[in-house]
């Protein structure tokens, strides 16, 4: 067997090769997907990224992407720059040869290679790619490399989930590489126009990508200090690590809604899984509300009974000033990004609706989302569970499909903000700032009724969930 040179250890080559393996697969499912039904390739695309991270996260720590090796990289203490260099020619080589066995298997007939939307300019498409891989490292930043959820059984669907979100929103738009890899197969399964574009998808990943790990440092100053020896009281993770990650989450919340809107029937899929993703990220630094009337929620759970409030006035008013933050950025974004045919998402009547029957969709849908909230999050029977997030997401799918068609499906004051930068009406707005807080009462009350013996229990137990607790997650507020 021949010898390994001197800077490549047998461990370095095993991560090696499972940065091929989950590259390719990756890669060869993308360029496989305009030979699927449009409304499942997505998904598609997306179930075999969470599965090959799955797969090879214990090995290689399933990068499969450049802009990944980036953003760990900027992230810091997790991999070397020789590594990192080696990991991403590893990716490249993987991409190439996934292009080819895909053009082997459909004879090289119009394979899948991301191309901005002919009425969207390069710099609009690079825009996107930046923003949204930002989305997708920080979800895997948060879930993959923070000491707190060390051992999770969620991150490949975290992260699974963030891309489905992404590639739904934007595969239209830019065509959602998010992976300089999958921009290199533009000079396999592409035209030269194709590959003279490349360069949207080889250098726009990568930005957004080290700006993530740059953010991620400000969110986990803490674990930064551990990390580097220093004293933790050196640095304090303060309230506003708390609201960033509140903002950030809410922006993209926002963001994947106003993309994905108008005409797309599965945009409540899009949504749900953005909003999944986001919570398993932001959970445990600010509980992930990322919805005012959430917060509301979480903030009166306590209303009543003698255990402590879980916010303080003052806090809920930060969480909110956070998400209406968030949510005006993001609606500012794609107002700049989406021109011509691609209209800005909001939420809206539909048509053959009224505004009673969308203000009562509204209503029904938060009050869903409320009580799959309090009821899988902050309670001490479902305390440290991993279905946390995901059946927020589905709560939000669920209710999306269900009354998206009469009221739009918004259920978040926050979204409903996304009027002001379209070009429609603001009759109908009150809907979305009123219903929904509406609805989260009587969600409320659902969650007191159905959880009577566990709040009752946290009363005779003496719990008392102090606001300092928030920044600890929905785990801590049980």
């Amino acid at each position: 067997m021949p010898r390994l040179p001197d800077w490549l250890s047998f461990k370095d080559l095993q991560r090696l090769k499972c940065e091929f393996i989950g590259t390719f697969f990756l890669c060869f499912a993308y360029a496989c997907k305009t030979h699927m039904e449009w409304s499942i390739a997505p998904l598609a695309v997306g179930a075999t990224y969470a599965g090959v991270v799955y797969a090879g996260g214990p090995v290689s720590g399933a990068h499969y992407n450049p802009a990944t090796t980036v953003a760990l990289l900027v992230r810091g203490n997790i991999i070397s720059a020789k590594n990192a260099t080696l990991y991403m020619l590893t990716q490249a080589l993987a991409a190439i040869c996934a292009a080819v066995i895909a053009g082997g298997v459909f004879a090289f007939s119009n394979n899948a290679y991301p191309t901005p939307a002919d009425d969207i300019d390069d710099w609009n498409a690079f825009a996107t790619e930046m923003l949204f891989t930002f989305m997708l490292a920080f979800v895997i930043l948060h879930v993959s490399t923070r000491d707190e959820v060390a051992g999770n059984g969620y991150f490949g669907l975290a992260i699974g989930l963030a891309y489905t979100a992404a590639l739904i929103a934007t595969g239209e738009i830019s065509g959602c590489a998010l992976n300089p890899a999958i921009g290199l197969l533009a000079f396999i399964n592409g035209d030269w126009d194709g590959a003279k574009q490349a360069y949207i998808y080889i250098f726009g990943p990568p930005i957004g990508a080290a700006i993530a790990g740059l953010v991620f440092k400000l969110t986990t100053l803490v674990d930064a200090a551990e990390e580097s020896g220093q004293s933790a009281q050196i640095v304090s993770q303060g309230t506003y690590v708390t609201f960033m990650v509140e903002a950030v989450g809410t922006f993209f919340v926002c963001l994947v809604y106003a993309f994905t809107s108008p005409g797309i029937h599965i945009s409540p899929l899009a949504v749900g899984c953005a909003y999944a993703a986001m919570t398993y990220a932001g959970g445990p630094v600010s509980g992930g509300c990322f919805n005012p009337v959430v917060a509301l929620a979480v903030a009166f759970r306590n209303f009543g009974t003698d255990l402590a409030p879980i916010f303080k006035p003052s806090t809920l008013l930060l969480y909110i000033a956070a998400q209406v933050a968030g949510a005006l950025a993001a609606g500012g974004t794609a107002a700049a990004i989406l021109v011509g045919d691609h209209k800005v998402g909001h939420p809206s009547v539909g048509s053959g609706s009224d505004m009673g029957s969308a203000f009562l969709g509204e209503m029904v849908g938060t009050c869903l989302v409320v009580l799959v909230v309090l009821g899988t999050a902050t309670v001490e029977s479902t305390r440290d569970n991993m279905y946390f997030a995901l059946a927020i997401g589905f709560a939000i799918l669920g209710a999306g499909a269900a009354v998206g068609g009469a009221s739009g499906g918004c259920f978040n004051p926050a979204v409903g903000l996304l009027v002001f930068v379209s070009d429609s009406n603001l009759a109908d707005a009150w809907i979305y700032w009123v219903a929904p807080p509406i609805g989260a009462l009587f969600g409320l009350m659902a969650f007191r009724f159905v959880y009577y013996d566990d709040v009752a229990a946290e009363e005779l137990g003496g719990v008392s969930k102090p606001d300092s607790s928030v920044g600890e997650g929905y785990a801590a507020l049980a």
